[in-house]
């Protein structure tokens, strides 16, 4: 028989509103640190993507509207951003860049409490202290090009956001749930390139929960946003592809550029393994305690980070650990911590091994602190220090311009 202590509910229950409690405390550090550099300025996309997209869609009609809703920036196609940007104009009649700001890291919020509710449905006995390792996780300050950028935020932690909330209200067993989960699913994929990847992970998700209406639902949409997204669509000159062997070198290191960027590629082996090893699949390939909704979001991750990878390892003077990717690696991070419990939930020794991993967490949040704060400080100065931040000098004056006169955007006002 065994003599190790259980905790009883009463005392369980105290314990993980501890560390939810815990869990909030890297939350409103992000936040403020958000708050201490972010400036409302326009920065490189958000000239094109915010302020000559507003421009244009302000002198539009209807039809030339939507049109733009849908129309391409760059090789994406970012709907649920250019959502936001229409609806913030049109309460405000204005755009602040600061507050585009904090509603892309709204979004990142959305993601952490999605996946803290999965994580209360698959692994409920640890589910305290796995809420505390994730917000460590996702709310490094090393992420700071999403953090403190307007465009890129609101797209990359977009698309996640909606994937997550799409599969959540698909795994409700409500009917009337069905509505949003299509909603957010549709737009999921029309919110950046990697859309399509949230759409075949959404689809696994409904094969594998074998609910035939679902199955049809998630299909359909799928093909349908994909099928909008690819219409009239203008593929950019890219460079050749790099060879294989740096496709893979980016692809394990950016898995482990969380930890390390000088380690990265065998920090970036050992996450894979990991995740390899603790895989919750039984032979009968069905997926335990309710994480096949985790599953999914793995196959979503890494998919995008293989795209990130082809299309990105051959770019020369872009490092592989670009700050604006490692949301992905992040996840990773996080869901490799989350199949370790389900993996020693009957262990001797699981809360060793579960506190040994809070403390890694733990120990690269607060390295990986000083290097994102100074992130934050460089876009600052940078900012502050150039009349406009964006490649083309003359067309981003141009697009401050027009945006001023037709009152959307006075960049002057804010000097």
């Amino acid at each position: 028989m065994s003599t190790t202590p259980k905790l009883t509910q009463p005392k369980r229950d105290n314990l993980s509103f501890i560390f939810y409690a815990l869990a909030c405390i890297p939350i409103l550090l992000y936040f403020k640190t958000v708050n201490a550099y972010a400036l409302n300025l326009p920065y490189l996309d958000d000239y094109d993507a915010i302020l000559a997209f507003l421009s244009k869609y302000d002198q539009a009609n209807i039809a030339g509207k939507f049109t733009l809703l849908l129309s391409q920036h760059n090789e994406h196609r970012i709907l649920s951003s250019r959502i936001i940007y229409v609806l913030y104009h049109a309460v405000f009649g204005t755009i602040n860049f600061r507050s585009l700001i904090f509603i892309a890291n709204l979004q990142l919020v959305t993601i952490f409490l999605v996946l803290a509710y999965f994580i209360t449905k698959s692994i409920p006995q640890y589910k305290g202290i796995a809420v505390f390792a994730i917000s460590l996780c996702l709310f490094d300050l090393n992420n700071y090009e999403n953090a403190d950028f307007a465009m890129a935020g609101m797209q990359n932690y977009g698309v996640i956001a909606l994937f997550m909330l799409s599969l959540l209200f698909y795994s409700s067993n409500k009917k009337a749930y069905l509505i949003p989960a299509v909603l957010f699913h549709i737009i999921c994929v029309l919110s950046s390139g990697n859309g399509s990847l949230a759409a075949i992970s959404i689809i696994l998700f409904t094969v594998f929960k074998k609910d035939k209406l679902k199955i049809i639902l998630s299909v359909a949409v799928s093909l349908l946003g994909i099928l909008l997204y690819f219409t009239a669509y203008n593929s950019p000159a890219r460079a050749p592809l790099a060879g294989a062997d740096t496709i893979i070198k980016y692809f394990v290191s950016m898995s482990g550029s969380v930890f390390n960027f000088d380690y990265a590629m065998l920090w970036g082996g050992f996450v894979l393994l990991v995740l390899l090893i603790t895989l919750p699949i039984t032979k009968k390939i069905q997926f335990k305690d309710n994480s096949l909704p985790v599953v999914c979001l793995l196959c979503f991750a890494l998919a995008s980070m293989a795209t990130t990878s082809l299309f990105r390892s051959n770019m020369k003077g872009i490092p592989f650990y670009s700050s604006r990717y490692l949301i992905y690696p992040h996840l990773l991070v996080c869901i490799a911590f989350i199949f370790i419990c389900i993996r020693i939930k009957e262990s001797k020794l699981k809360w060793p091994i579960t506190i040994a991993c809070v403390l890694i967490t733990f120990y690269t949040y607060s390295n990986n602190s000083n290097y994102g704060e100074s992130g934050f400080i460089r876009e600052k100065n940078r900012l502050e220090s150039t009349d406009f931040q964006y490649p083309d000098k003359k067309r981003a004056e141009a697009i401050a311009n027009e945006a001023c006169t037709l009152g959307i955007y006075c960049i002057n006002d804010e000097r």
